[in-house]
């Protein structure tokens, strides 16, 4: 339904197919999978506990985060291990093990990667840590810098990354052709809805998404899919532009990459912003889903699965991708923003009306 609808790429749906076929791949008891930001909300911790992974779990020494890693490890079948500054007997409580138990990547980098670099085995490393503001890109940047000398020292380490689709993308020429198929099947209504309300706001809604096709030196045309979100700041678009360039980078230097466009998802950390939570609940009238964290954490630690396992797709630096961009595109679940008709930040103002409106007032009509 999500791939018929637009929701997802079907690069995303065959990815999800094949893991699904292959079972086998579920057993992660061969994997060292290091998760910077483990208590992360939209993070795969919860199934990466119930496949056999090691897990080396990077967060910080708060006793409210280590609980919740702790209780979600011990419900499942995996192994973790976690960073501590100090000797601990084999006895010690869980009581006393959350308040113990954690690091600070922002201060403590070098005792970091000290520590993960003497580990034997391969390391899959995962970029998921969030912070507000301007510590995320502080944050991004600490784990873009322990991933590099990580990989200096461990060059069969592979890396993780999990994109927004609020940003901007090189699209497939498929991608462009349904987004303007999409606005000539408007309905006369939405037309004329649409028109009146661009006019009347000085065409602050409902710009069109003018993507047009530009050829590129692998004689393949690309569209530009703009769907960056401005009240999500800068220092949120920096921060993701540093993990796109390491991934891109680091998979041209011959290392394993998974970086698959994540949808839009209603964490705390985007529901607590009142304007985008009204988005996203109005997001349904233009055919853009929003995603419960259960969703996603599910479908993208698969598709990481997926990306480890399966030698044959584009995280493999030995697969032939026609252009870097393409890394970003295989895989992407954006939701539904790659092929909205407008702008999307033109049209979400609009969806945030709508979600504030929508459970008080008949306004389904204006889907139809």
């Amino acid at each position: 339904d999500w791939e018929t609808r637009g929701i997802i790429e079907p690069s995303h749906a065959k990815a999800l197919r094949l893991a699904s076929s292959h079972p086998e791949w579920f057993d992660l008891s061969d994997r060292t999978m290091v998760l910077f930001g483990a208590a992360s909300e939209a993070g795969p911790l919860t199934w990466l506990s119930k496949w056999r992974a090691n897990i080396v779990a990077v967060d910080l020494p708060n006793p409210k985060v280590w609980e919740k890693i702790l209780d979600t490890v011990r419900k499942g079948n995996a192994k973790l291990i976690a960073p501590c500054v100090e000797n601990l007997d084999a006895g010690v409580s869980s009581t006393d093990l959350k308040h113990k138990l954690g690091a600070n990547l922002l201060t403590q980098l070098p005792e970091v990667v000290t520590w993960l670099n003497q580990f034997k085995s391969s390391l899959d490393l995962a970029a998921i840590a969030y912070l507000d503001g301007e510590k995320h890109v502080r944050v991004s940047m600490a784990m873009d810098t322990i991933m590099s000398l990580v990989s200096e020292h461990k060059p069969d380490s592979s890396l993780m990354f999990m994109c927004t689709p609020t940003d901007i993308y090189a699209v497939p020429k498929e991608v462009v052709e349904a987004a303007h198929q999409k606005a000539e099947q408007r309905s006369n209504l939405q037309k004329v809805l649409t028109a009146g309300i661009k006019t009347l706001t000085l065409k602050h809604f409902f710009q069109s998404s003018e993507q047009a096709l530009i050829r590129s030196d692998n004689d393949k045309h690309y569209g530009v899919a703009d769907c960056l979100v401005l009240e999500q700041g800068p220092n949120y678009a920096l921060a993701k532009r540093i993990q796109q360039w390491r991934a891109i980078l680091a998979h041209q230097n011959g290392q394993r990459v998974s970086i698959n466009i994540a949808p839009s998802t209603t964490t705390h950390s985007v529901t607590k912003n009142p304007i985008l939570k009204a988005a996203f609940n109005g997001a349904s009238l233009f055919d853009v889903e929003a995603f419960a964290p259960e969703t996603t954490n599910a479908i993208m630690a698969a598709l990481w699965v997926h990306d480890l396992r399966n030698d044959e797709c584009a995280a493999n630096p030995h697969t032939s991708i026609d252009h870097p961009l393409e890394l970003m595109m295989e895989g992407a679940n954006h939701g539904g923003l790659w092929r909205v008709a407008y702008l999307a930040r033109t049209a979400l103002p609009f969806a945030a009306l709508y979600g504030f409106a929508s459970d008080k007032l008949p306004l389904h009509w204006l889907k139809k």
